[in-house]
């Protein structure tokens, strides 16, 4: 069902006065309406009412198929939409199929590293089911025993430097000593006023005191 606006009303009207004028020129349109013959009237209004009633039915036509059009584009490219998703959908699977890959192989080698440091306790494979994180406990304890061991050998190693040290502080006193000693008694050589045969034996008693002195240091 249909009703004809003002606009529609104003446009039949026109048609009705265009069809009376196109068939008698010599008749007044408001004269033919009012007091002409009916029949040709309701002839004519028949008419106009065909025709607007056709322009209407090709107008509705027009505008179903533009929407029909519409939609069919809009279908369209949703449908070009989703065959593009689709496709990065395949492209970043293939990028996860290559980076897990790329793991597996990392996995691998991380595992004959391991093996190579022997450390087996602190590797943990990674799989999709197993988490990312390793028992490294074992790995810190062993680190921390071996920098246990290390500080005990500086520290012996110090304490025996040390006591050497403080051996050769009392043997260079002792010397010192035994010097100052010898001073005191006026034991001088005199070098000057010795033959040779008396300057050897002194130059050999010297060398073989020194070299007391220094097994004994």
């Amino acid at each position: 069902m249909w009703t004809i606006d003002g606009d529609q009303s104003e446009k039949i009207y026109s048609g009705i006065h265009d069809s009376i004028i196109e068939k008698d020129d010599h008749v007044e349109f408001d004269t033919w309406v009012h007091g002409g013959s009916m029949t040709g009237v309701m002839e004519t209004l028949n008419r106009a009412i065909d025709t607007f009633v056709d322009d209407i039915c090709q107008e509705a036509m027009k505008l179903k198929d533009l929407t029909l059009t519409k939609v069919l584009s809009a279908l369209q490219a949703k449908k070009r939409g989703l065959k593009l998703t689709k496709e990065e959908i395949e492209e970043k699977k293939l990028e996860i199929e290559k980076k897990l890959c790329d793991l597996k192989v990392l996995s691998e080698h991380c595992k004959k590293k391991s093996e190579e440091l022997q450390v087996a306790e602190g590797y943990r494979f990674i799989s999709p089911e197993a988490t990312m994180e390793g028992s490294m406990h074992p790995v810190a304890t062993a680190f921390n025993t071996s920098l246990c061991l290390l500080a005990e050998k500086l520290k012996g190693d110090i304490e025996t430097a040390t006591e050497s040290l403080r051996q050769a502080r009392e043997q260079v006193q002792t010397l010192a000593q035994l010097s100052e000693s010898m001073m005191e008694k006026g034991i001088k050589l005199q070098i000057l006023h010795m033959d040779n045969d008396s300057l050897l034996f002194c130059m050999n008693w010297f060398l073989r005191y020194e070299h007391f002195v220094f097994l004994t240091f």
